[in-house]
């Protein structure tokens, strides 16, 4: 690759960026869009998840792929446990998996199975109930994390769009696809069955 192929390439990430940051002030406010900034900052910079903008709730925690410094952070907010819904990396492979570690491979943009769902949401059920706390990522943590995260809260009884909401207020910057948001009704319409025909048996 020549000189010039390196700047034409750095001048099309510039735009790229550009772009995507145009799209997300039209779509999404100055405020929302400022918070998805200084999220990004902080994963992709500084290693550093900020912990108002991951915990909706007691002992849960959603955002994107930490390394070495921010695996630090987790354990200072006493994460003992941790999902990676990503099917590109392995955070055990990579010497980043806490004692407790689910790993459910899910193609970026797409929803977890609802197999995988289910698998997820026992997982973080048995994590909080033994006293631990859980972080759930993806690698941006706003599309499969949150889906993930939108079917446990489903699992103790919130609406589907209550659930959303309730992440939405830690991290308005979430992005799910509508592959996702169906997903997540289908859990709840799965979850429902489930709990119905086991107080029938």
């Amino acid at each position: 690759m020549t000189e010039s192929d390196v700047t034409i390439e750095r001048r099309s990430q510039v735009v790229k960026g550009m772009r995507i940051l145009v799209a997300r002030l039209l779509e999404q406010g100055v405020r929302t869009t400022g918070l998805w900034l200084l999220n990004l900052f902080c994963r992709v910079v500084l290693d550093r998840p900020l912990q108002r903008l991951s915990q909706v709730a007691p002992g849960v925690f959603v955002g994107g792929q930490f390394k070495a410094r921010g695996k630090r952070v987790l354990e200072q907010w006493g994460v003992e446990a941790v999902v990676n819904l990503r099917q590109e990396f392995d955070d055990h492979a990579a010497g980043l998996a806490p004692p407790y570690y689910l790993h459910l491979p899910t193609i970026d943009d797409q929803a977890p199975t609802l197999e995988d769902l289910n698998t997820g949401v026992k997982f973080i059920h048995s994590q909080i109930e033994a006293g631990r706390k859980v972080y759930i990522h993806c690698a941006s943590g706003v599309g499969r994390a949150p889906t993930l995260v939108a079917a446990y809260l489903v699992s103790l009884g919130y609406p589907v769009e209550q659930a959303w909401a309730i992440i939405r207020r830690v991290r308005p910057f979430i992005r799910p696809t509508a592959a996702q948001y169906e997903q997540v009704e289908r859990f709840a319409r799965w979850w429902v069955e489930q709990a119905r025909t086991s107080s029938l048996a």
